[in-house]
């Protein structure tokens, strides 16, 4: 899973994760009305599979620019690196994309297979999807690396 440190800002009364790439800047719009996340420093975790590439021009609030960094064919998938938020980020993608270091992909990404963590204890705050309206969810799962 990857693991991405962010701050959670509020914009036209929804909360969103703010990714960068040093190309482009996304605000990842989550379905969250209100869980006490506001500016608050979490870790979002996304698995590399649920990072695609986006379709026609990828101009979806969830869709950002991102520099290849590393391309790595595995036979099954192809693995590609990217930064985002000054992170390394798997992307797994089919077999047959094989994209050049230093060219430039359009990901996209959907806000409801997201995991967020709290940044200071590791605590998972649950899925983007099932946050609770206050508070977070009971739920002992820890976040341990880094």
């Amino acid at each position: 899973m990857n693991f991405v440190p962010l701050r959670l800002q509020r914009k036209d009364g929804r909360l969103v994760a703010l990714l960068d790439s040093g190309q482009a800047r996304c605000e990842l719009v989550l379905n969250v009305s209100d869980a006490g996340l506001e500016d608050r420093d979490v870790i979002l975790g996304l698995r590399p599979e649920q990072i695609m590439l986006a379709a026609g021009e990828g101009n979806s609030a969830s869709a950002i620019r991102a520099e290849v960094q590393v391309t790595e064919p595995t036979g099954p998938d192809t693995l590609v690196f990217v930064q985002l938020n000054d992170t390394k980020v798997c992307c797994r993608l089919a077999p047959d994309v094989a994209p050049q270091v230093g060219e430039t992909l359009t990901l996209q990404f959907d806000p409801s297979k997201v995991l967020l963590f709290d940044a200071n204890t590791g605590e998972r705050l649950g899925t983007a999807s099932s946050l609770p309206a206050q508070g977070h969810a009971d739920n002992v799962a820890q976040f341990k690396g880094r």
